[in-house]
């Protein structure tokens, strides 16, 4: 698994993953240009998978065949309907039985002013402030809790940074650092056209 966590602080939002890819007992690592955010320019939308790693490959396989560019991530429905083609392009052309994808991956999506969490049935909730999912998900969740109620005056960068630390201390499945976007200023800054 991993560390995924997301928040949403003086109007932005901001999405941040450890780097450790896991498959069963053993630890494998990312090559350092690698990283687990799907960017999806056109439609404003960062997908930070957690779980099986080639569900996300999957993930990226379909966003690839389906020629998604401007996919619109709106509301909880829009959102549901891409997790619903996507599972479609899974139930066709993958064998992947429900049992693993409900028991093994779970999905951040964030746009610029909306944070969604996607969990292994495509259910989808839309977050309000903040959230951590994967295997670092309890350590997370109480480090968030305690910088945003306890230690307001901290940046978004040095809560994420705190919360890394913790997490990365108390869980052996996540580590070797990680990437941060604020997604509110990324794509703010990035009119790139022509990219997915």
């Amino acid at each position: 698994m991993t560390v995924l966590i997301s928040f949403k602080k003086d109007d932005e939002v901001w999405l941040a993953s450890d780097k450790r890819v896991t498959i069963g007992d053993f630890i494998t690592y990312q090559p350092e240009e690698q990283k687990k955010f799907i960017v999806l320019e056109n439609s404003k939308a960062i997908i930070a998978p957690a779980g099986l790693v080639f569900v996300a490959d999957l993930l990226n396989e379909f966003i690839d065949s389906t020629r998604m560019a401007n996919f619109s991530f709106e509301n909880k429905q829009k959102v549901s309907n891409f997790f619903i083609a996507f599972k479609e392009f899974i139930n066709e052309y993958r064998y992947i039985s429900e049992e693993t994808l409900d028991n093994s991956s779970l999905f951040l999506l964030a746009t610029p002013k909306k944070i969604f969490y996607v969990d292994g049935s495509f259910g989808i909730t839309e977050v309000r402030d903040f959230i951590a999912c994967g295997s670092g998900m309890d350590i997370a969740v109480g480090a968030l809790e305690y910088c945003f109620n306890y230690d307001k005056e901290q940046s978004p960068e040095e809560i994420i940074k705190r919360v890394m630390e913790i997490v990365f201390k108390r869980n052996n499945t996540c580590g070797d650092g990680y990437d941060i976007v604020n997604v509110t200023k990324y794509f703010a800054n990035n009119n790139r056209k022509g990219k997915r």
